[in-house]
């Protein structure tokens, strides 16, 4: 089987009980730059790398990522420095379209790209973006783990609507 799945929801079985998937802000969302060295990013770092060997502890070996600019990045770059200590766990990015990155800036793109070659799948079911794909990532990601980290400040948008849905759904949620 291929690495990148395309129309492949479906296709991919997880253990929902050893998967995690995480939800956070984009990087305009924040009072904060996800690009530079700031306290708040050092801790919010932090925090997250804690969580994360946190639920590896607890039986967790396969991360669901939706790779949007901000926290999600984070979250990929967190689980691929921590495959070097637990070399058990894996790295899936959940895109909601093949050209998700088509208007970002030319470093995003090149870090999301050597993301995406360092991940152990791809997974996404359109090649083009479409209102509401966004959401329908965010539901195959919940659908499909047992836990949820999130950072979340309140707003609404897509992380207020997938802590939601992780709520409804029973995941354990890990705020961080």
């Amino acid at each position: 089987m291929e690495k990148f799945v395309l129309n492949g929801y479906e296709s991919i079985k997880l253990d929902k009980s050893k998967t995690c998937c995480f939800s956070g802000h984009r990087k305009q969302h924040v009072d904060f730059s996800f690009e530079e060295n700031s306290s708040k990013l050092f801790k919010l770092s932090l925090k997250l790398e804690n969580t994360v060997e946190q639920v590896i502890n607890c039986g967790v070996d396969t991360f669901l990522c939706g790779m949007a600019l901000g926290f999600d990045t984070l979250c990929a770059k967190t689980i691929l420095k921590l495959k070097g200590k637990y070399k058990k766990i894996k790295l899936i990015c959940v895109l909601p379209c093949r050209n998700q990155e088509e208007l970002w800036e030319e470093y995003e793109k090149n870090r999301y790209r050597h993301i995406l070659s360092k991940s152990d799948w791809v997974i996404c079911n359109y090649d083009n973006y479409f209102d509401g794909c966004n959401q329908i990532r965010d539901d195959f990601m919940v659908d499909n783990s047992s836990c949820l980290i999130c950072f979340f400040n309140g707003r609404t948008g897509g992380t207020s609507y997938t802590l939601s849905k992780a709520k409804e759904k029973g995941l354990k949620i890990f705020l961080v």
